[in-house]
């Protein structure tokens, strides 16, 4: 008897355009949620204890912009949140979630409540909460897919920044900036996930009256900058081809404007 001939299969030269996965972390006051809501028809999901879209809209900073309210805080109702999103008519297009170490502490708690009877000594037992948690997340990533595929929505995916010491197999230990996310699971994974990794900072320059002092003064620290390429001092990545420093400009408009462009210029090869 001849085989049974395999199915056609479409090959392509040019993969199909795919809505933005962008993952964007900072200091506190960088500007990162005033950019993300100059982003096409934005709808914020903001984590417990995430105020500052609240704030600036109420400050007349920003102008009215989709939110959940307050009540989508807890794991469950954060994801029943982007799978409406997904399965829902509506003209969103960007979807913000603020903050990712927000979200990571719904899912530590959820996971703490439902699988270790609310025990933090049965949750931190040989790791095995960080282990289902690691599980869990992999599954909201896989639902934020889910949402950008489904309704073409880019995912803004906006985190904190902490300052935490870097081991130097070669030379001397050094600190570095990275996102507020369990360094060893959660963060590996969502690194993975995203297609740009950027860094927004003040840009500070340090002077030194002498130069045998140890610690200089800083000046600056007024104009913003998004960082796009992996450094010593922070974590960042890029597969679009995007310059390594993009000028925030002096408004949330400019920072906005200034990311589109330098997308659209990668794309074009200028």
């Amino acid at each position: 008897m001849m085989a049974k001939a395999p199915p056609a299969f479409n090959i392509l030269t040019k993969p199909a355009t795919q809505p933005k996965r962008i993952f964007l972390y900072g200091p506190e006051g960088s500007g990162k949620t005033s950019l993300c809501a100059h982003a096409p028809k934005p709808i914020f999901l903001q984590t417990k204890g995430e105020t500052g879209l609240s704030t600036l809209i109420d400050a007349g900073r920003l102008p009215d912009t989709a939110h959940f309210d307050s009540n989508v805080s807890e794991w469950p109702s954060i994801k029943n949140a982007i799978s409406w999103l997904a399965t829902s008519e509506h003209d969103y297009l960007t979807l913000v979630v603020d903050a990712a170490g927000g979200a990571e502490e719904a899912c530590c708690n959820h996971i703490r409540k439902t699988q270790f009877n609310d025990s933090v000594d049965q949750f931190l037992s040989y790791g095995k909460g960080m282990e289902a948690v690691t599980k869990e997340w992999a599954d909201f990533l896989n639902l934020l897919d889910f949402l950008r595929e489904s309704k073409s929505m880019s995912i803004f995916v906006v985190g904190h920044s902490v300052v935490l010491p870097q081991k130097n197999p070669s030379g001397e230990d050094y600190d570095r900036y990275v996102p507020a996310l369990n360094q060893k699971k959660i963060w590996p994974q969502t690194k993975r996930w995203a297609d740009a990794i950027l860094f927004m900072n003040f840009f500070t320059t340090v002077v030194k009256a002498d130069k045998n002092d140890k610690v200089g003064k800083g000046s600056g620290g007024k104009q913003r900058f998004m960082y796009t390429e992996h450094d010593a001092s922070y974590d960042a990545k890029n597969r679009y081809g995007l310059p390594d420093m993009i000028d925030c400009g002096s408004n949330p408009q400019d920072a906005w404007s200034n990311l589109a462009t330098a997308f659209k210029n990668a794309k074009e090869g200028k």
